[in-house]
């Protein structure tokens, strides 16, 4: 355990001290070093952001599309995002809210206040962590046009966590493929656990809806190449209402593992249409898709097959 890592910058640290969480970067002033031999261990911090306002979640969100999309988030505490449009603002590197106001009509905002993080781009997957420690976001507003709508766009990678972080009173519409509240699309190995859902509700025009995410697929079959889903929770307040593959945790579970999740919201759709995934099978023969210890409550409504 406490073999030796190389940071890189010419010297090692114990990885025991690996472990520890620098909770202020005056902690490095204390200690009498050479110029420049702790950059390394400052990089590191600096990739964990820490959000209790608005405006701290909206830098980790433009730093992660445009600058480094494995960079770590941690709430702080819960936030509510305002009812007004989203404007990026490159010269000071973050996104800002313009004076529009943002409203909603039959589940249909009027425009977006938030941007996702991770987008359908290859260049803007998300490889990070977000770990919400037990709080809640608020007032989630978004019109996609585009695959890929959702509070977190395209998270793809072995590693990719989303966890401890929930969503109430969110209104996700989208015209394209792949509308999902919490993470639009989960790709090899990303995990999503104790995450909870209320009030939310989404609206997809095309293919592929759901609560906690309307896509998670597994191509391979090493352990951290699995997409999992455990313990998260959609309430009966919340909907979900789509087109083909629609669900209230996954609108197509694809090769991945569902486990200990629950819905109870009401579930609209055509074809695929389910209260936990409107489709749970392998993918190309190769892994299956599981659905564990999960339960559903929600009214399924289908108007095909």
């Amino acid at each position: 355990y406490c073999d030796e890592i190389n940071y890189g910058v010419g010297f090692t640290f114990p990885a025991l001290l690996h472990e520890i969480v620098f909770e202020s970067m005056a902690f490095f002033n204390q200690i009498n070093a050479t110029d420049g031999v702790l950059d390394g261990v400052e990089e590191l911090y600096e990739k964990l952001y820490k959000a209790q306002t608005v405006d701290e979640l909206l830098k980790f969100a433009y730093m992660v599309n445009y600058v480094d999309k494995t960079l770590e988030l941690e709430l702080r505490d819960n936030i509510t995002l305002p009812q007004y449009e989203i404007a990026v603002d490159h010269e000071n590197q973050t996104y800002v809210y313009t004076t529009t106001p943002v409203t909603v009509d039959n589940d249909i905002p009027s425009g977006n206040n938030w941007v996702a993080i991770g987008d359908y781009d290859t260049s803007k997957w998300f490889y990070g962590k977000i770990n919400g420690k037990g709080h809640t976001i608020s007032g989630l507003r978004m019109v996609g046009t585009t695959p890929v709508t959702g509070f977190i766009g395209y998270a793809e990678c072995g590693g990719t966590v989303v966890e401890n972080l929930n969503l109430s009173d969110a209104v996700v519409y989208g015209t394209s493929s792949y509308t999902g509240a919490l993470v639009a699309w989960m790709g090899d190995g990303v995990v999503v656990r104790n995450c909870h859902l209320t009030d939310v509700h989404v609206l997809g025009k095309s293919t592929y809806a759901g609560a906690i995410t309307s896509y998670d697929i597994t191509r391979g079959r090493a352990d951290d190449e699995i997409c999992v889903i455990e313990n998260c929770s959609v309430d009966a307040t919340s909907t979900v209402t789509g087109v083909d593959y629609v669900g209230g945790i996954s609108g197509r579970n694809y090769g991945s593992i569902m486990k200990k999740c629950y819905n109870a919201a009401t579930i609209t759709g055509t074809s695929c249409v389910g209260g936990l995934t409107g489709e749970s099978r392998d993918y190309q023969n190769n892994l299956d898709g599981w659905m564990i210890a999960c339960h559903n409550d929600g009214t399924v409504n289908s108007s095909g097959k």
